[in-house]
């Protein structure tokens, strides 16, 4: 299956085969735009990410509760390097405006499940068609269903990204129902 992520004006594309030895991850980390630093943090979120794969590299997993405490681990690694990207902005980077985001999927040997945070996107193209996978975290998709004069005047300011204050609560993909894998 092909899979694209869409930052900004790029466009990456990238085919993805099943290996049922190794589970695979592939992300977009993309520093904010006005965010003074976001190339840091955009850093810090791949490089938190190459860990996690490294530490994980020899499992694969076919079973549910693997795969879910897999996903909740993700998780807890996403959760810290929000907090070493929050610990960087206060002591090391003199900002307090890093920012940035991530899209991307987690390839078991039988399925795969997407996650975000911010509006980097991750899609599924199939049979000729893109279908987005992800949902936005930014004001546009919460009020979508609200008044236009709203969407207008916030649309794209992030609910969620890497960068947000511990006060907003602990920072958490958006994770995708599996995704069943078939040949081509």
């Amino acid at each position: 299956q092909k899979y694209m992520s869409q930052t900004a004006n790029r466009i990456i594309r990238k085919t993805i085969c099943a290996d049922s030895s190794v589970n695979r991850i592939y992300a977009v980390s993309d520093g904010m735009g006005g965010h003074e630093n976001g190339e840091v943090a955009s850093f810090m979120v791949v490089d938190a990410v190459k860990h996690f794969v490294a530490r994980h590299q020899a499992k694969a997993f076919t079973k549910t509760h693997d795969k879910f405490n897999y996903i909740q681990e993700f998780q807890q690694m996403i959760h810290q390097t929000n907090l070493n990207i929050l610990d960087c902005s206060a002591n090391t980077c003199e900002t307090d405006t890093m920012g940035s985001t991530l899209s991307g999927i987690v390839l078991f040997s039988d399925e795969a499940v997407t996650f975000n945070i911010g509006d980097s996107s991750t899609f599924l193209y199939v049979d000729g068609a893109l279908r987005k996978l992800t949902v936005d975290d930014n004001e546009a998709e919460r009020f979508r269903d609200v008044d236009a004069a709203a969407l207008e005047a916030n649309g794209t300011r992030l609910t969620k990204h890497f960068g947000m204050a511990k006060s907003s609560g602990m920072l958490t993909a958006r994770v995708s129902p599996p995704i069943s894998l078939k040949a081509g």
